[in-house]
C-alpha cells in the first residue's frame, strides 16, 4: 500500500505520450525561443545561418539541388530540391541537424561537391564507372579489331560472324552482343567517320588539289566512280581514296556528280576543295578528256578554267608499247602464246595434273602459266614471260606427250598448236626481245603507281627508262653487225 493510498488521497491523472507532446509544442511555441547556437557552425561544417530571417542552409545542399546547382538535377534526386534545408530550415533543433546530416540527399551532395573538385578522370565516380567498364571497353575493341581487319582485307562483312566465334573457341571474351552482321556495319561506319575526319584534317592543310577518278562496275552491273584526292603538304605527298560513289549514269554529267559527291566532309564544302583543285587525273576516254563535255570541262566551268587534265600514264605506256610493237606480225603470235598456255592449263584439271607430273619428273618448281591481262598491265605481261621461261622444258615436253596421242581431239589440235609455237625461233626470240623491254617499261609503270610518288621522281624515272631502251636498240645493233 502506497502512502497515497494510506492517506486516502487519489493518485495523480497519468499524461498520454500525444499529451505531453502538444504540451511540449505549446511551450516552445508560447514561452521558449529558439535561437541558433554558435557551436553548430563548429559542428557542422556545411551549416549556414542566416540570423536576420531565423532560417539554415545547407551549403551542398543547395550546390547540388539549390539555386547554386552547375547541371540539372538526376530524377532520383530531384524531390531534394525543395527541402528544408535548401529553401531555409526555421526548426532549430539540434537533432534536426544531425538527421540531416545522415540522409542519403545530403551525402550524395557532399560527394558531388568533393568529385566536382578532382582532376578529371581522378573522381570516385569516374573510377568507378571505369572500372565497371572496363571489360566492356576490352570486349569492343576486340570486335572493332575484327571489323577493321575485314574491311582492310576486303572482306565480306559475313567473315565477322565466324571470326568471332572463333576468337570465342580460342578463349577470348567477346561478350554476348555486337556480334551479328548489323553491328558490323555500324562499326564500319564509325570507323571509317573517324578515318576520314583524319583525312579531313590533313585535306584542310594543303593548298592545292588534284581529283583523281576511274569506272568501275560491280557485280550487279552498276557502274562506279573511284575517286582520290591527291596533295601535298612540307614537301610530303599524299594520296587518299574518298569513295567509291555509285553513278547516275556513265557519261560526264554523271561522272561529275558522283565526284562532287564523294567531296562531301563535315567542314570543308565542295566549293572550297573546287576553289583549290589544280587539276583531275583519268583515263585517256573522251568522256573524261572531251573539251567540250567531257569531266575535264565541267571542272574548268565550275571550279577554274586553268584546272589541268592529266592521263593515267600507266594506262598511257601500256597503250604505248603495244601500239610501237603492232608493226611486228610476230607480236600478236606471242601474246597469242601466252594467253592460250594460260587457258589450255587454267580450264582443264586433267592437263594440270599431267603438267605437274611432268614438274616432278623433270625435277623442275613448279611453276603454273598466269594470265597476261589484269590491273598493274605491264606488271602481268613480265610475269607470264618470267613464268614461261622457268619451265620452258616442262611446257615443250608435255605438249609433246599430248600431241602424239591419236585422239584427233580439240585437245591435241590446240597442243600442236601451242607446240609449234613453242619450237618456232622467231616467237621465242621475240618474246625474250619483249621480256627485256617489259622489264624496264614495269620499273616506270609500278613508279607510276606509287601512291606518294611525286613529278620529281617521276621525271627520274622517265629519263632512266628512255636511257635503258637507248641501249637496248644499240645492244640490238651490236649483235646483228
Amino acid at each position: 500500500m502506497s502512502l497515497r493510498q494510506y492517506l486516502g488521497l487519489l493518485s495523480p491523472k497519468k499524461r498520454t505520450a500525444v499529451e505531453s507532446t502538444e504540451k511540449n509544442k505549446l511551450y516552445d511555441q508560447s514561452k521558449r525561443k529558439r535561437v541558433i547556437v554558435p557551436g553548430w557552425k563548429t559542428e557542422f561544417e556545411w551549416l549556414i545561418c542566416d540570423d536576420s530571417h531565423g532560417k539554415i542552409f545547407c551549403q551542398p545542399c543547395r550546390s547540388a539541388y539549390g539555386p547554386l546547382a552547375v547541371r540539372k538535377v538526376p530524377e532520383r534526386f530531384r524531390r531534394y530540391a525543395k527541402g528544408p534545408f535548401v529553401v531555409g530550415c526555421a526548426n532549430l533543433r539540434h537533432d534536426a541537424l544531425t538527421t540531416h546530416a545522415k540522409s542519403d540527399g545530403h551525402n550524395y551532395a557532399v560527394e558531388f561537391l568533393k568529385n566536382r573538385g578532382q582532376p578529371t578522370g581522378e573522381s570516385v565516380a569516374e573510377k568507378t564507372v571505369q572500372t565497371l567498364n572496363k571489360a566492356s571497353f576490352h570486349r569492343l575493341e576486340k570486335l572493332f579489331r575484327n571489323v577493321h581487319a575485314i574491311a582492310k582485307k576486303s572482306r565480306p562483312i559475313s567473315d565477322y560472324t565466324w571470326q568471332c566465334e572463333l576468337d570465342i573457341q580460342k578463349g577470348i571474351d567477346l561478350g554476348d552482343t555486337y556480334r551479328n552482321t548489323k553491328s558490323c556495319k555500324e562499326f564500319l561506319v564509325a570507323i571509317s567517320e573517324i578515318e576520314r575526319g583524319k583525312i579531313e584534317e590533313k585535306i584542310e592543310l594543303a593548298k592545292f588539289y588534284t581529283l583523281m577518278s576511274d569506272g568501275s562496275t560491280d557485280v550487279s552491273v552498276i557502274e562506279n566512280e573511284i575517286v582520290y584526292i591527291h596533295f601535298a603538304h612540307r614537301g610530303i605527298a599524299y594520296c587518299y581514296f574518298l569513295g567509291l560513289i555509285q553513278c547516275e549514269s556513265a557519261d560526264s554529267k554523271g561522272i561529275y556528280a558522283a565526284i562532287l559527291q564523294a567531296l562531301n566532309f563535315k567542314n570543308l564544302t565542295v566549293n572550297d576543295i573546287l576553289k583549290r583543285t589544280v587539276g583531275f587525273a583519268g583515263d585517256g576516254a573522251s568522256v573524261n578528256t572531251g573539251q567540250l563535255n567531257g569531266v575535264i570541262a565541267h571542272f574548268r566551268e565550275n571550279a577554274s578554267s586553268s584546272v589541268v587534265m592529266v592521263q593515267c600514264m600507266s594506262h598511257r605506256i601500256e597503250l604505248a608499247y603495244k601500239t610501237a610493237f603492232k608493226v611486228a606480225p610476230v607480236f600478236t603470235k606471242v601474246f597469242s602464246l601466252l594467253d592460250d598456255l594460260f587457258k589450255f592449263y587454267h580450264k582443264s584439271p586433267k592437263q594440270t595434273s599431267n603438267l605437274k607430273q611432268t614438274f616432278t619428273a623433270l625435277k623442275i618448281k613448279q611453276t603454273m602459266p598466269t594470265r597476261i591481262g589484269g590491273t598493274r598491265w605491264l606488271g602481268h605481261v613480265q610475269t607470264a614471260l618470267n613464268s614461261l621461261w622457268k619451265v620452258y622444258p616442262a611446257f615443250v615436253t608435255h605438249l609433246g606427250q599430248v600431241s602424239l596421242h591419236n585422239t584427233q581431239s580439240a585437245t591435241q589440235s590446240k597442243a600442236k598448236y601451242l607446240l609449234k609455237l613453242l619450237r618456232s625461233k622467231s616467237v621465242i626470240v621475240f618474246a625474250h626481245f619483249i621480256n627485256d623491254v617489259v622489264n624496264v617499261l614495269t620499273k616506270l609503270s609500278m613508279c607510276l603507281q606509287q601512291r606518294a610518288t611525286c613529278l620529281y621522281e617521276v621525271h627520274q624515272d622517265l629519263e632512266c627508262t628512255i636511257a635503258n631502251i637507248q641501249k637496248l636498240e644499240a645492244r640490238f645493233i651490236s649483235i646483228q653487225l
